[in-house]
């Protein structure tokens, strides 16, 4: 499967691996390999609990960060639906627990996003991990493989909200991409909401 933006030329964004889990995705990507995804959800829940104020101030609604501990609490290969990772909702706690930016892509242009740490300064660009997924056949994810200054979806406005001051530079530095992205898409740059799940 190729998934590409293409801005006049070249292409920007490719991805190319097969259909995974999300914590498959995940695990491939941070090093952990595809069999890493149970150690993924474990680490996943450990975040949300020991930051369960944090998280709750990010997701004040209907009890949120209990919702996700019971979402990720399934360690059989193939999970129901009710334990289907949701990946917009997820992608602030991922990048936050492996101080990381994390890109979500989804087939519809609004439910693509960009996932920052809510709680470490930023790390200097050049050791900077920046990771990719995005979602297919409505459950399964590909791992996404960027070429170098593609433009960036946007950031969740929940993450300004929430973020430590300290954590301001991660979005500094991405202005001008971010600003690309729109430019890319054909549509204005609103601010971005928070746009539900990806799966």
């Amino acid at each position: 499967m190729i998934f590409v933006v293409r801005r006049a030329s070249p292409t920007i964004v490719a991805i190319i691996h097969p259909n995974l889990p999300p914590t498959r995705a995940i695990a491939a990507q941070i090093g952990y390999g595809e069999n890493g995804w149970f150690r993924v959800r474990q680490e996943l829940i450990e975040e949300i609990q020991q930051n369960h104020d944090l998280y709750s101030a990010v997701f004040p609604a209907d009890d949120w960060p209990n919702r996700l501990v019971i979402l990720l609490n399934w360690f059989e290969h193939t999970a129901p639906d009710s334990h289907w990772m949701e990946a917009m909702t997820l992608g602030i706690v991922i990048a936050t627990r492996y101080n990381l930016v994390l890109h979500t892509f989804d087939a519809d242009v609004y439910g693509c996003f960009t996932h920052l740490p809510l709680r470490s300064p930023p790390v200097p660009l050049e050791y900077r991990r920046e990771i990719a997924i995005a979602r297919v056949n409505n459950n399964h994810f590909v791992q996404v493989f960027l070429q170098p200054q593609y433009p960036l979806p946007p950031i969740p406005i929940w993450w300004e909200r929430n973020a430590l001051d300290e954590t301001i530079g991660w979005a500094a530095d991405y202005e001008a991409r971010l600003l690309l992205w729109y430019e890319v898409m054909g549509i204005n740059p609103p601010g971005a909401a928070f746009g539900g799940d990806i799966d």
